[in-house]
């Protein structure tokens, strides 16, 4: 319950008048009221008496009325004073009230402010002996003017309550401020705004019910993505009570640009999930392109070409490990290469990666047929006869008649056509042949029959070349050279159970460099006399490719093999080589028999990608990885493949040191084994950027790969740090002691010297006799954004007084950086004497604007929010603000601090 002193606030005097004479009871009513200046001030029947807008601020309000007896002779009596129901204002006095001639008494009106800011009016009325005004009623009435929102921001102009973001790019994100300020005369309440977005991003700070009073506002801080490509309709509203509108719209506008692909084949433009089937090619190189266009509004990239599928590694695509970037309106061609191994259908998917939002992905599933005959020579069992080695009938001896057979096999998925066969080189006539068919289908087969009649010459082999003129798919042309053994005493070379010469020769096949290989080559005796190996050599005795180890030194008996071990040690890869071997016996006929080694040699072969094939690192290169933030890791997997013929052994993996930010990798314990094709992943993980930039460190591999033992590659980071820099009067401040013996105050400039958003969690002074003066609103700064702080020290005295100044941030290097303050007596300083702390009102102002603590004449700056110069004078105390117009400004004295206001 409100008890008030009336006597103390004298706020309840009646005065009355005496008089000695007899007077009549009618009288002549007057109403006044007291101005600010406690001056009577006439007011009449039905009149208002107005509190004001004090909103739920002051703890009680009165106002006086004040009744006069204008008669000469009569009295006045004022009676049933009654109050409207339920009123917020209470009254007194309420007794009937008798006033004499020419005297005058007072009632009194109380409004004690409630929990709300609600427009509140009341009725007074009572009843009168002047016949004049025989009632009177007139009403109190307190909060009747309502609010106005104004909404500014200093990061994008606000034009007819719309934000334009200009053009973004598919997920960048913006951070703005808006500013909220209560322009009206009235106090209104702001609702925590609702967002009318259902295709971005959209957060503020604003989450709670306010009330504004007038002059006062509060910032919302915005954060925006941006998710879908096109234009951005979102919408801010501000539902008001108590504002001269029922709520406030701000519209989020702009553009959000995204790429468009558009992807052709043979001009037909491709869906995101397409299918093709190309008809029927010939077994040989085909290419295939598809055309990639951007059509949107920003670059399109193309983050790598996946092929996978049955027949994945009989195609390539051009540029389908690297991202390429189209620009706007723009193009790219992607050639689709089918290299085939074999025959049948060549099924494979294609993927190409976008940064498309709405075709992330275009998968074309890709086919065709490789169509071909192929011949293949079968003896009768089905085994396959390798005509290259030739095509050996059985031995004959002393002349006998020796019949063969073999079989020509289909192979292919279209018939084989035989167009000729021709026989080569038979001057004695010894070997005849009937085909019993020229065209074979698929997995069918003709008989080949062979007649030998030796013409009783002294060779053990007799061959036979016989051409074979067909569509065969790789040999048109084929040579079977048939073999007629006719034995005497004679030596023959063989190796694995076949003849060899030069015609037929070994093949050491695939052999790894690091190591070698060696073959035996037999020397088989095939007649009745012993055979003697008198020399092995090479024909090229500069050859380096080829050693001949040993040979048997001792007779071979009849039926007997000698042996010749032959390496292949060279340092060539990826070359075919061969050498031809010279093998000296006694045979008389043939004493000097030759046959060529070839061989294919081959290497380890370090390749370096990632697990999806997307990207392969080359010696030598910079993988770019962008960012690398103080509170973000970064992860990468590399696969080591072994792409080479031969065993790879990878021996150690070494970072370089790096003072800019944390590299390691995890791997299997070294040494490593990789067969040829096979692969193992390691694990990159980048941590703890210290300095802002961008640097690369080296990564080194050592295998045992021949000529390129040593792998390197660099990897390179972006660091996102923040860094503080402190300064006072443009000189760096780092950790030292501040003496304020001759100085009041000390000022101070925070600034982020680095590329990632500071955050400034606490400034702490630990002692009250020094103080901090800053925009306690900011907590954070962007890169090259500052922020002044001054400390003032409060107490002068004679003995010490010490203190220390902190700033507690997010730099890894200086998390807390720290000043230590001292007023010691006598000590000489050169630390800059802040001015007084500069103050304006009345604020809001109408005319004139007083600045309090000028020290001199200073020049003096008004601009408005959006930044525009309004006004410039010269002032050493008050400004003329009455031309201006109604809003909120900013004052600036000379360049030192700015300050806020409000021109009604």
């Amino acid at each position: 319950m409100l008890r008030v002193n009336l006597t103390s606030l004298h706020l309840l005097s009646i005065l009355i008048l005496a008089t000695s004479t007899s007077v009549l009871s009618q009288g002549k009513l007057a109403l006044y009221t007291l101005n600010d200046k406690n001056e009577e001030i006439a007011f009449s029947n039905n009149s208002s008496i107005n509190f004001g807008n004090p909103g739920v601020h002051p703890s009680l309000m009165a106002r006086q009325i004040i009744i006069k007896n204008e008669s000469d002779n009569e009295e006045l009596i004022i009676s049933k004073i009654s109050i409207s129901e339920n009123s917020a204002f209470t009254f007194y006095q309420n007794e009937v009230l008798t006033i004499q001639p020419k005297n005058k008494t007072s009632i009194f009106c109380f409004y004690s402010p409630s929990d709300n800011i609600d427009r509140k009016e009341s009725t007074v009325t009572f009843t009168t002996t002047d016949t004049q005004e025989p009632v009177v009623t007139f009403t109190t009435l307190v909060n009747d003017k309502e609010g106005e929102l104004l909404i500014t921001s200093s990061d994008y102009p606000v034009t007819n309550n719309t934000i334009d973001l200009g053009n973004m790019e598919i997920g960048e994100s913006k951070n703005f401020t808006l500013n909220m300020t209560n322009n009206g005369e009235g106090y209104m309440y702001v609702e925590p705004p609702i967002v009318n977005n259902d295709t971005h991003r959209l957060d503020y700070s604003f989450q709670s019910k306010e009330v504004f009073a007038p002059g006062e506002n509060y910032n919302n801080n915005i954060y925006f993505q941006a998710k879908k490509k096109g234009p951005i309709q979102a919408t801010l509203k501000h539902v008001l009570q108590r504002g001269q509108k029922d709520a406030v719209d701000i519209m989020i506008t702009g553009n959000v640009l995204a790429p468009v692909t558009e992807v052709y084949f043979e001009g037909n433009k491709l869906t995101t999930q397409n299918s093709i089937v190309k008809d029927p090619i010939p077994h040989q190189v085909q290419t295939y392109d598809f055309v990639i266009k951007n059509t949107g509004n920003t670059d399109l990239t193309i983050n790598g070409v996946n092929i996978e599928g049955a027949a994945k590694k009989e195609y390539t695509v051009s540029n389908s490990g690297v991202f390429k970037t189209i620009p706007p309106n723009a193009s790219l061609t992607y050639t689709l290469s089918l290299v085939p191994s074999s025959i049948g259908q060549k099924d494979v998917s294609l993927t190409f990666n976008t940064t498309d939002p709405d075709q992330p992905k275009i998968v074309v599933d890709f086919s065709t047929t490789v169509e071909e005959a192929i011949l293949q020579f079968e003896d009768k069992e089905g085994n396959e006869i390798d005509y290259r080695l030739g095509y050996n009938l059985p031995s004959t001896q002393n002349g006998t008649v020796i019949q063969g057979e073999l079989f020509i096999r289909n192979i292919g998925n279209i018939a084989l056509s035989i167009s000729d066969v021709i026989k080569i080189n038979d001057d004695f006539d010894e070997m005849s042949f009937i085909l019993s068919g020229s065209t074979i289908a698929p997995n069918e087969k003709e008989k080949l029959d062979f007649t030998f009649k030796p013409h009783h010459r002294n060779y053990p082999v007799t061959s036979f070349p016989i051409d074979l003129i067909s569509n065969n798919f790789e040999d048109k042309d084929i040579r079977l050279v048939v073999n007629g053994i006719h034995k005497f005493t004679e030596s023959t070379l063989t190796y694995n159970g076949n003849t060899v010469t030069e015609d037929y020769p070994i093949d050491f096949g695939r052999v790894d460099i690091n190591h070698g290989k060696e073959v035996v080559i037999l020397v088989e005796n095939e007649g009745n006399l012993p055979v003697t190996i008198n020399n092995v050599n090479f024909k090229n005795p500069l050859q380096t490719d080829f050693e001949i180890k040993s040979f048997t030194q001792t007779e071979i008996t009849s039926g007997g093999k000698g042996e010749i071990k032959v390496i292949c040690n060279t340092s060539k890869f990826n070359e075919l080589i061969d050498v031809v071997l010279s093998v000296e016996t006694n045979d008389y006929l043939y004493p000097i028999q030759t046959v060529k080694l070839t061989a294919n040699p081959v290497k380890s072969d370090l390749y370096i990608s990632n697990p999806s094939g997307t990207m392969a690192v080359w010696d030598g290169d910079t993988e770019k990885f962008g960012s690398l933030t103080i509170d973000q890791d970064r992860e990468y997997t590399y696969v080591l493949k072994n792409r080479g013929g031969a065993p790879l052994n990878i021996q150690s993996l070494v970072v370089a040191n790096t003072d800019k930010f944390d590299l390691n990798f995890e791997t299997p314990q070294f040494p490593i084994q990789l067969a040829p094709q096979e692969e193992v992943e390691v694990k990159m993980k980048a941590t703890s950027p210290k300095v802002p930039g961008t640097f690369s460190t080296k990564v080194e591999i050592n295998t045992d790969e021949p000529n390129r033992n040593r792998f390197t590659f660099y990897v390179e980071f972006t660091n996102k740090v923040p860094v503080i820099e402190v300064s006072s009067l443009d000189v760096i401040t780092t950790n030292t002691t501040i003496d304020f013996d001759k100085i009041e105050s000390y000022q101070l400039t925070l600034k982020n010297i680095g590329n990632e958003i500071l955050e400034l969690d606490n400034v702490n002074i630990n002692n009250k006799a020094f103080t901090t003066e800053y925009n306690q609103e900011i907590t954070f700064l962007r890169p090259e954004e500052t922020l002044d702080i001054t400390i003032h020290y409060n107490e002068k005295q004679n003995t010490n007084n010490v203190g220390v100044f902190s700033i507690a941030s997010n730099d890894i290097n200086i998390p807390n950086f720290t000043l230590y303050l001292e007023e010691r007596k006598s000590t000489v300083t050169n630390i800059h004497h802040v001015k007084n702390t500069i103050k304006v009102f009345p604020n809001p102002a109408t005319d004139l604007l007083t600045i309090q603590g000028l020290e001199k004449t200073s020049q003096i700056h008004i601009v408005n929010l959006q930044g525009i110069l309004m006004m410039e004078c010269w002032s050493d105390r008050t400004v003329n603000i009455s031309h201006l117009p109604s809003g909120v400004y900013m004052l600036q004295i000379e360049k030192g601090s700015t300050i806020k206001f409000i021109k009604k």
